[in-house]
């Protein structure tokens, strides 16, 4: 997948294939996913919340971190980004389509997403690293 995005490769290979990292909805139709539970559960509960935030998106924004270093060494990135923002970049949209408008999520859909994704890192990059790689 990384050759059809072109220089977006960035994150196309972390989503490529809806692997682990990429909630898709278990439920049946009708039923709810498991994902607006859990954002409920994290709001109600600072324990778990805690608990989320220092295990499941702490690893998350670390594998953000590695494949922006990896796109900074390879010249796809001119510096790197905030890694948060990277990880909210693509994965809101995809739970904006799974939980809030509730659309299925196919493989082009996530190719998208990935793309939109990646040219809007690009973006922050080239903005904060305009000078010939020294951050404003």
């Amino acid at each position: 997948m990384a050759a059809a995005v072109g220089r977006h490769r960035l994150l196309a290979r972390r989503s490529a294939g809806a692997g682990p990292h990429v909630p898709r909805p278990h439920g049946r139709p009708g039923r709810p996913a498991s994902g607006p539970a859990l954002i409920s559960e994290l709001a109600g509960n600072p324990e778990l919340d805690a608990r989320f935030q220092d295990t499941f998106l702490a690893a998350e924004q670390t594998g953000f971190a590695e494949i922006i270093e990896r796109a900074v060494s390879r010249g796809d990135l001119p510096g790197p980004v905030d890694p948060a923002t990277a990880h909210l970049l693509l994965l809101g949209p995809l739970a904006t389509a799974l939980y809030i408008h509730n659309v299925p999520v196919d493989d082009a859909m996530l190719a998208d997403l990935a793309t939109a994704a990646a040219a809007g890192i690009t973006a922050l990059a080239d903005q904060r690293h305009s000078d010939h790689g020294r951050p404003r």
